[in-house]
């Protein structure tokens, strides 16, 4: 299954599997749920990382992967403070139901991504800018701890 599939397929689990915490109470049913939906989230993880390296060239890797982990941070925090907010007004179940919102946007998200029909875009193993090699340098084989070219 494509990547964007599996995105979409995970950011759906995640929605169905939080968005019985906005009622429940027993705290082993709360726990138990929490459970089944932090499953979700290293896939997730996994997914963004793998789709972040397949639609940028790989120059630009680093700071790709950067942008993301950045905008995750992003979104967590200033969805805690959110939350935060609601549970102090309304309590644990408001707190949930932000948390599964953020689910279904993400979500919706996903799905819309898989209707992308942008090209793949182009890898090159260059970076940006080459320098020309260094003929005097040399390199040590360890196989043979011969000098090679």
């Amino acid at each position: 299954m494509p990547g964007r599939r599996r995105q979409g397929a995970a950011a759906a689990y995640i929605t169905l599997a939080s968005l019985p915490l906005t009622f429940l109470d027993a705290p082993l049913a709360v726990g138990a749920t929490l459970a089944l939906t932090g499953l979700a989230v290293p896939v997730l993880l996994v997914l963004a990382s793998v789709l972040i390296e397949s639609s940028v060239p790989r120059p630009v890797l680093t700071q790709a992967f950067t942008w993301g982990n950045s905008a995750s941070a992003a979104g967590s925090a200033g969805a805690a403070a959110v939350a935060g907010r609601v549970v102090d007004a309304g309590g644990a179940h408001g707190g949930f139901g932000v948390a599964a919102g953020a689910a279904v946007v993400m979500t919706i998200l996903a799905l819309s991504g898989l209707r992308d029909s942008s090209p793949e875009v182009p890898k090159s193993s260059e970076p940006a800018e080459t320098t020309p090699p260094n003929p005097s340098a040399t390199r040590r084989d360890s196989s043979t701890n011969h000098k090679t070219p």
